[in-house]
């Protein structure tokens, strides 16, 4: 984690490449919990980490497979009311759940795509021959104020609502440019009203939709986002760690800070690395504590870094 106060100064960091304790390879996704404990899907080492406010490790658990309790490319995390771990699997098509302490408690969802489902309804297969829920690259999970949750669908080009009993109940979605549709729909948040804010990360921008599924608005000045997220104060964070000559032209990668409400762009954290070239190496998963601090998971440099606000 690399801390940074009100000005971006860099006070400390820390997180290197590798496989040991307190190492990471690409970590993507970022939770913190109530106590300020850092959760962080450390996606190529197939684990989550566990970190105090201060970047010690605390706790490991996950190895690859995909059997209850191992993991395949951990993408997202989620942690609910009562303290649940949701984990978001992107190659085990899965959503999984742990305890505090990284015990596994079952999990939801197995390999699907569109063209299976159409295929389905063509020779109108009875519904519970289905196995529900399918996902195809699932990457990221958010949840409303009556407890519903909403995960990226990604390889699908969709998004994918359940109920607290993860029913599916909505659906919506498929792939394109046009409003209302995605090419690789890979981070959603939710804002304090409820809205859905969904990077949409091949169309170079962030579409924003109504809880039923119905298309609002679509804001570009944000960049090519992996990540975004937004706090209670309505304050959008978006992570752009891909933009660069060829994809989202005349960009600069890094973390903007902004109003999810009017879509002003008021603060810009810039990729570290001045000359990126074409990979990942700015911020791709992004969260913020209840003090507004602002943590980064770099995929290119292995690291996590925390601005201070």
């Amino acid at each position: 984690i690399q801390v940074y106060d009100s000005q971006f100064n860099l006070i400390n960091s820390f997180g290197q490449k590798g496989k040991e304790l307190g190492q990471l390879q690409y970590p993507k996704g970022i939770a913190i919990d109530k106590k300020g404990d850092i959760f962080v899907a450390d996606s190529w080492n197939h684990r989550i980490q566990k970190f105090d406010s201060k970047g010690s490790p605390l706790l490991v658990f996950g190895s690859c497979g995909d059997g209850k309790g191992e993991l395949n490319e951990p993408w997202d995390i989620l942690i609910d009311a009562s303290g649940i771990l949701i984990v978001v699997e992107r190659y085990n098509h899965r959503i999984q759940f742990f305890d505090g302490g990284g015990n596994s408690l079952g999990w939801v969802g197995q390999r699907g795509t569109t063209l299976e489902e159409n295929l389905a309804n063509l020779f109108e297969t009875p519904l519970n021959l289905l196995a529900p829920p399918a996902f195809e690259f699932p990457t990221s999970i958010a949840s409303d104020s009556c407890g519903n949750y909403f995960v990226t669908d990604s390889g699908n080009h969709r998004i994918r609502k359940f109920n607290k009993k993860w029913q599916e109940i909505l659906t919506f979605g498929d792939q394109g440019d046009q409003p209302g549709k995605f090419q690789y729909p890979l981070s959603i948040s939710i804002a304090p009203n409820d809205l859905l804010y969904i990077a949409d990360l091949n169309n170079n921008r962030i579409q924003i939709f109504a809880q039923e599924g119905n298309f609002l608005d679509e804001w570009t000045q944000f960049g090519r986002l992996s990540g975004i997220f937004i706090d209670a104060n309505d304050m959008l964070y978006g992570a752009d760690s891909e933009s660069n000559d060829s994809r989202n032209p005349g960009w600069r990668r890094g973390l903007r800070v902004g109003s999810a409400r009017t879509g002003e762009v008021r603060h810009f954290i810039p990729d570290p690395d001045r000359n990126p070239g074409r990979g990942t190496t700015a911020a791709e998963g992004v969260a913020v504590d209840v003090y507004g601090n602002i943590y980064g998971a770099e995929v290119g440099p292995r690291a996590l870094k925390k601005y201070v606000r």
